[in-house]
């Protein structure tokens, strides 16, 4: 389970999750929207209609995580010969890198969810690429 996670039945009542991911709520009879919601991850929700006495188990709920930061991680190579290319700039999304001897190279931390990855070294056209 999710711990942290905080539940409210609409205005009637809240609590958070324990470490386990449970919790345990009370509210009177009536029609309410059950939200679920945690930082770093997307809410969900439900509409439901609470008897008086009746006791509701929802089961395992899933808060898909969101996605803060991206890597782009590759190999620069000459397009004839597959030979590396050492020494490459690599940048995109705020993040730079230069490339190994072997060609690799790594961009991290990139919090956009779009930009253009541009590569140039001596001797080659520059190449960009949009990242979605």
């Amino acid at each position: 389970g999710l711990g942290g996670v905080s539940v409210a039945i609409g205005s009637a009542a809240s609590a958070t999750t324990g470490t386990a991911g449970a919790f345990d709520l009370q509210a009177p009879a009536g029609s309410y929207r059950i939200a679920f919601s945690r930082s770093g991850y997307r809410s969900a929700s439900a509409d439901v209609l609470a008897v008086s006495g009746s006791v509701m188990d929802f089961g395992d709920v899933v808060l898909q995580a969101v996605r803060t930061t991206t890597e782009v991680a590759g190999r620069i190579t000459d397009a004839d010969t597959g030979a590396a290319i050492a020494n490459a700039d690599v940048s995109g999304g705020g993040s730079s890198a230069r490339s190994a001897a072997d060609g690799s190279y790594a961009l991290s931390g990139i919090t956009a969810t779009r930009f253009d990855l541009r590569v140039a070294a001596a001797g080659y056209l520059t190449q960009s690429w949009r990242l979605e």
